[in-house]
């Protein structure tokens, strides 16, 4: 079956589209535990995300990164996230 267009249909600002984005990435973030939520913030600002906060390792870090990476829509991600945790001077 083919998709129904609505043709007075107004396309969706880009605040809506940028909010969508930001709970999808928050969303796959939670489901992974090596990123706290808590030390973390998303933004995204016309589709690129910028993540800032802390994270305890390097690998959780790529792994946010990676993620952001993955959500349908964002067209980049800048990573403001700094490891501090164990062995971390």
């Amino acid at each position: 079956m083919a998709a129904e267009q609505n043709p007075g249909a107004q396309p969706l600002p880009a605040e809506c589209i940028d909010a969508d984005l930001a709970r999808d990435i928050k969303d796959l973030l939670a489901i992974n535990r090596e990123v706290n939520l808590a030390n973390v913030e998303v933004h995204v600002n016309h589709g690129v995300a910028t993540l800032r906060g802390i994270v305890t390792s390097a690998a959780a870090r790529d792994m946010a990164e990676r993620t952001a990476r993955s959500v349908p829509g964002v067209a980049d991600v800048v990573s403001e996230l700094r490891v501090f945790g164990t062995g971390q001077g």
